[in-house]
């Protein structure tokens, strides 16, 4: 069956969102777990600044990002492990920006056997 999840009622209007595990590669003992949003307007996966430091993560390079206002800057890029239901996503490459939210772009989301039930506000994902 896989995973069922309602969307996140906390934004107007409701968005998915779904619980991720987010692991260091060098360490699985360090993780977060937090409440990702899906965007697919987003190349790639967003996570918050300060978790690099918190998972001990080895920056990979850096990588100009252009924001939805047309604004470019350079971002460092990292990769880390994700766990979603039951499926687990490595090496999945993530930049660190100064936002308070985890976003899950189309690099991961392309991985997602899913389906957006806006009608009834559930997100859900065959494959995890």
């Amino acid at each position: 069956m896989g995973l069922q999840v309602p969307y996140d009622v906390g934004y107007s209007p409701p968005a998915p969102a779904v619980t991720v595990t987010f692991l260091s590669p060098r360490d699985p003992s360090l993780s977060i777990v937090a409440n990702a949003l899906l965007d697919t307007g987003a190349d790639v996966s967003v996570v918050p600044d300060w978790l690099p430091l918190r998972l001990g993560l080895i920056p990979l390079g850096d990588t100009f990002v252009a924001g939805f206002d047309g604004t470019s800057r350079r971002l460092i890029l990292y990769d880390l492990h994700l766990v979603i239901g039951r499926l687990t996503i490595h090496y999945a490459q993530v930049i660190a920006a100064p936002i308070a939210e985890f976003i899950l772009g189309r690099n991961v989301l392309n991985q997602l056997d899913l389906r957006l039930n806006g009608p009834h506000l559930v997100l859900e994902i065959f494959n995890a």
